[in-house]
């Protein structure tokens, strides 16, 4: 037997054939241990083995930020199950029996597809300038009412908020103030407030 050290790692030994007792073998010039290798922030664990010693190493990595996986059809076809959603019993009482209940029904929408509201809870879920906040903060970004899609967010600041039907912003589903009820109108322009200036925001 002939005992291979690896400056400071355990020995090694194998096995040799009588006539070689004599064969002096050269030391290995490399440590077999794992690595951790950083890639733009990223640590990541990769292994060497002796059949990649001298050669190139493939190291892969996979973000950790997580991902909705929400698109925006799936927002849009729920809105569409929860038509004529009753708010007037559902609605917590500071929506006035349901009838100031737009923020509160985009949320119950985003309850059911996103598992949370936006904000996550307290009277801002009722709010349209908090819950557009909300969700600005978790990496909604502005759109243009020249690229509106199925599940977009339309809204006048302070004052109303709806959902985007389908591509193109042709439908429209939000909560109906003197119903107290969830509906669909034909386009983006709230009929209650019309000619106030809408903005259109799309979750990530």
């Amino acid at each position: 037997m002939i005992k291979i050290t690896n400056n400071g790692s355990p020995s090694v030994r194998i096995p040799v054939h009588p006539k070689a007792k004599n064969l002096e073998l050269e030391p290995m010039t490399r440590r077999i241990e794992p690595k951790i290798v950083e890639i733009s922030g990223f640590q990541v664990p990769i292994k060497v083995s002796n059949n990649n010693i001298g050669g190139r190493q493939k190291v892969s990595s996979t973000p950790t930020t997580k991902q909705t996986g929400v698109t925006g059809e799936k927002i849009a076809e729920m809105a569409k199950s929860m038509l004529a959603y009753n708010s007037r019993d559902n609605a917590p009482k500071a929506t006035k029996k349901g009838r100031l209940a737009c923020a509160w029904f985009v949320n119950e929408v985003l309850k059911k597809t996103h598992g949370k509201t936006f904000p996550e809870s307290g009277i801002g879920i009722l709010r349209v300038d908090d819950t557009i906040a909300a969700m600005k903060k978790q990496g909604a970004k502005e759109v243009s009412a020249s690229d509106l899609k199925a599940g977009d967010i339309v809204y006048v600041p302070g004052e109303h908020i709806g959902i985007v039907a389908e591509d193109g912003g042709k439908t429209l589903i939000h909560n109906n103030s003197s119903k107290g009820e969830s509906h669909q109108t034909d386009g983006v322009t709230f009929p209650t407030y019309k000619g106030q200036p809408h903005k259109y925001i799309r979750l990530p």
